[in-house]
């Protein structure tokens, strides 16, 4: 689902009360079909969103987008027999025929229905593609991007959402859901998690132990104390300036509690002040975060304000060529249609014009007429006489 937060753990006591956290309310489900080469190198991915047509704001403009992508729609968000095929015509045959030289290529897939149809298989065998099917319910041991990339991968998308979250956003649209992924995506599938994936399931190199090892009767084992109490250092300079802070404070209160100098107020006063020192900082952390979410959060909001929506096309499968071939022949079309053509025929009779004993319009009242429409809109027209 676009709007899935991580979970989350709080240490309270009795006494507080329940609190809930906010989350976004999009429920609407998308697919991502990933594929990766136990050389390490991921191919390009396709986005299957729910819809019926491509909608011209949903999709990143040329400059910031990430470039090569493909986008399909479906209507339920999930992949099916048709989409499964183009994709390996369109997706993986392109991008992976050139590497495999004309030599066959081994596809490894899971028991979804959509790999094993029969133009799916006719594909494979007329190009020289194997097709490895995986043991039903072991994708957890032997599937390389659950192993290795799928689970950094949920992370990291899903704390993009909290901090959106966090920042005031209570639906997460489909464009901010292909920016949030294509964060997520280049910070998890990294050529050290893909090669990781591949040698924990013992696909490559060929290892079968590294499975088999997991399969059998283990003790359990508590965590790891270390691992427990690690947190993740988003802002290294505050976070060292906090600790720093801290650091004085407990060496300036050992100093105090060995002197004699110093009577018992103005200990108590110091030790106060350092308190403060430590609760100002890290409220100036926690606000300088906020800060930059909602000012990125109001910017995307602006961009996205800005974009007309309109349609783009009603193919199953559009690359981001295709995209942006779309965007540009909307654009002539109306730049084009917003040019509109005004003739004015000026009256050639010089006596007035009389209704009902009433002088409508003489030469002289027209002229007058017609230089003030030409100020007013004469850089919207063009004018012939």
């Amino acid at each position: 689902m676009l709007g899935h937060i991580r979970s989350a753990k709080r240490v309270v006591t009795v006494d507080t009360p329940i609190l809930h956290r906010m989350a976004p309310h999009t429920r609407e489900s998308a697919t991502i079909l990933e594929c990766v080469s136990a050389s390490g190198c991921p191919i390009r991915p396709t986005i299957i969103l729910k819809a019926k047509t491509h909608r011209n704001t949903w999709y990143p403009n040329n400059k910031n987008g990430p470039a090569g992508w493909y986008y399909a729609t479906s209507p339920n968000g999930y992949t099916d027999d048709e989409l499964g095929l183009l994709w390996l015509e369109k997706v993986f045959e392109e991008q992976t025929a050139s590497l495999a030289r004309g030599q066959r290529q081994i596809r490894i897939t899971d028991g979804h229905g959509s790999h094993e149809t029969a133009d799916f298989l006719t594909f494979c065998f007329s190009h020289n593609i194997m097709l490895l099917r995986l043991p039903a319910h072991t994708s957890h041991l032997t599937q390389p991007l659950d192993v290795g990339c799928f689970g950094p991968l949920k992370k990291y998308y899903r704390d993009e959402v909290e901090r959106l979250c966090q920042g005031g956003a209570n639906k997460i649209q489909k464009r901010t859901f292909i920016d949030i992924y294509n964060y997520a995506r280049t910070k998890a599938l990294t050529m050290s998690n893909i090669d990781g994936g591949w040698r924990k399931t013992g696909l490559y190199p060929f290892d079968p132990e590294q499975v088999l090892s997991q399969v059998r009767t283990r003790p359990q084992t508590l965590p790891n104390a270390s691992t427990a109490n690690s947190t993740s250092t988003t802002d290294q300079n505050n976070i060292l300036t906090l600790q720093t802070t801290r650091a004085v404070h407990q060496h300036v209160s050992r100093l105090l509690e060995s002197s004699t100098s110093l009577n018992t107020p103005a200990v108590k006063r110091i030790k106060t002040l350092g308190h403060a020192a430590e609760r100002a900082i890290a409220q100036n952390v926690l606000l300088t975060a906020e800060n930059a979410r909602l000012l990125a959060q109001n910017q995307e909001r602006s961009r996205r304000k800005a974009t007309r929506n309109h349609q783009l096309g009603r193919a199953r499968l559009m690359t981001f060529d295709d995209i942006a071939t779309a965007r540009h022949v909307w654009n002539r079309d109306q730049q084009q249609s917003s040019t509109a053509v005004v003739e004015f025929v000026v009256p050639q009779a010089a006596e007035p014009i009389v209704d009902d004993g009433d002088v409508l319009y003489d030469d002289e009242d027209f002229s007058t007429f017609a230089v003030e429409y030409v100020e007013m809109y004469g850089d919207e027209f063009e004018w012939f006489t």
